[in-house]
């Protein structure tokens, strides 16, 4: 590959990661990680509020994977951030790794909160929502005004706890809170449409959501939404992503094969020589795939900076101050 990178060729190699962890470990389930890869990728390499140094730090966005099957895509996208080394995607799902096979916040740097069954980061999702405001609120605002991202697939939209918490999401005005659903149309048994017609965008409306309705492999559609997402609402937003499951696949395109198995044997190497990866380099990923991932990594830190200087300004303030130790500790920033 070239020192000049394109978005593509990140992708490939991102989805590369994904294919190998999943074929080591002989367990997993790629094609959603697949199909959600390319919205992943712009979300995580261009608007996604984190320090760099400090995958802690108070003020980050907050990435929730509710899908949490697809974990090979966020622990492949923490490697790229460089909260996780790539030894960590070798040993997926294998005893004592950080990479176990659903994310999990007490063992994997970068993972907010545990996802296992679907719906479950839906919810979870609503939570940290309404904390940010609260605290937002209660720090007299600026410091908490971050977005609270979360990753959706077929079966999370049909769980109900999912459109419980869309509800109240949408009653409280939970305007930092954007759910992004990976409609690939199929399940792990087959296609969607066998038990299911229900239109989300008529839904989510109805609870009192924003909706965007993208094709979900379209960069320019991509970043559209995530622009939107980014201008001042008073509502959540629901961004709907029609995708394809296993995007870039040798012949599992759209097929409910690649959701819960690794890809056979010729079919991976067929899929790598397709994304234009070596096909005898399992977890290839170049030096320049990661500096153009990390392209934007100056401008991220000096909004961390700017954010420690408000931290500052809050915690000269009495009443701020006493509230900000009670809710953290003595909490070091720097």
């Amino acid at each position: 590959m070239n020192s000049l990178m394109s978005d593509s060729e990140v992708i490939s190699v991102l989805k590369g990661l994904v294919i190998d962890g999943v074929d080591r470990a002989k367990s997993g389930h790629p094609g959603g990680a697949l199909s959600s890869m390319d919205f992943a990728y712009i979300l995580f390499s261009e608007f996604l509020n984190y320090d760099p140094d400090d995958v802690n730090w108070l003020g980050r966005d907050r990435f929730i994977l509710s899908a949490g099957h697809e974990s090979m895509l966020i622990y492949s996208l923490l490697y790229m951030q460089g909260f996780l080394p790539l030894d960590e995607l070798k040993n997926f799902r294998q005893l004592h790794s950080r990479t176990p096979g659903h994310p999990e916040c007490h063992l994997t740097p970068g993972v907010e909160c545990t996802t296992g069954p679907l719906g479950q980061g839906a919810a979870m999702s609503v939570g940290f929502a309404i904390a940010s405001r609260f605290l937002d609120e209660k720090t007299g605002g600026g410091l908490f005004g971050n977005k609270t991202w979360t990753l959706l697939g077929d079966g999370c939209m049909q769980e109900g706890v999912t459109l419980g918490v869309a509800s109240l999401a949408g009653h409280l005005g939970l305007d930092s809170l954007v759910w992004y659903y990976d409609c690939n149309q199929v399940q792990i048994s087959g296609a969607v449409s066998r038990s299911q017609s229900d239109d989300y965008q008529k839904v989510f409306e109805g609870f009192g959501w924003e909706v965007i309705d993208i094709d979900g492999h379209d960069h320019q559609s991509i970043r559209g939404a995530l622009k939107q997402a980014e201008m001042p609402r008073q509502k959540p937003l629901l961004i709907i992503g029609r995708t394809t499951i296993c995007k870039g696949a040798h012949s599992l395109e759209g097929s409910h094969h690649s959701h819960g198995a690794p890809l056979p044997e010729e079919e991976k190497l067929l899929t790598k020589k397709k994304l234009g990866l070596p096909a005898d380099t399992p977890f290839y990923c170049p030096d320049q795939v990661l500096e153009h991932f990390r392209r934007l990594n100056g401008e991220r830190r000096q909004k961390v900076a700017k954010w420690q200087s408000l931290w500052q300004e809050k915690m000269a303030d009495d009443v701020h101050a006493s509230f900000i130790n009670k809710a953290f500790g003595d909490v070091d920033i720097d």
